[in-house]
């Protein structure tokens, strides 16, 4: 018993000090948070009405959902959390993958945001999107942030 002991540290130790590229620094424990977005809120900064499309993906299946509305100038609207249920009933969060604007009256007027454009960095709920106006040829962008 004693023997397998002092075995066990030995190994241990030679493992340790044996790793020429091992420090403490470089060491890396667990796994990052997931970057997942479950709700956001929309505000339209503009004076004209826009079309919203806010598009939820179910987190192991090839399900879309897509949320839309018409936001009417200054006017907000939050988009809740969604889930899916499955045929064994349980129960699965969507993510928010996407959010499309449209200007109302020139749809060819399109901005959007995709799930690699969100700043977040945990799992995050109520996602600030302003929709403001801009002197590009859209006519309006996206300030957005989960601090907001």
């Amino acid at each position: 018993m004693k023997f397998s002991v002092s075995l066990v540290c030995f190994v241990v130790v030679a493992a340790l000090f044996g790793c020429a590229q091992c420090s403490f620094e470089n060491l890396k424990v667990g796994m990052p948070a997931p970057k997942l977005l479950y709700s956001c809120t929309v505000e339209n900064n503009l004076n004209k009405p826009i079309e919203v499309e806010v598009s939820y993906t179910h987190p192991f299946e090839n399900r879309v959902v897509v949320d839309r509305a018409t936001l009417a100038a200054g006017e907000h609207k939050f988009f809740d959390r969604r889930t899916f249920v499955n045929i064994d009933d349980a129960t699965y969060a969507a993510g928010i993958t996407g959010v499309v604007v449209k200007d109302a009256v020139e749809t060819d007027k399109t901005i959007s945001l995709g799930k690699s454009d969100f700043k977040i960095y945990s799992p995050t709920a109520n996602y600030r999107i302003h929709v403001v106006p801009s002197d590009d040829p859209v006519g309006f962008e996206f300030q957005h942030s989960a601090a907001m």
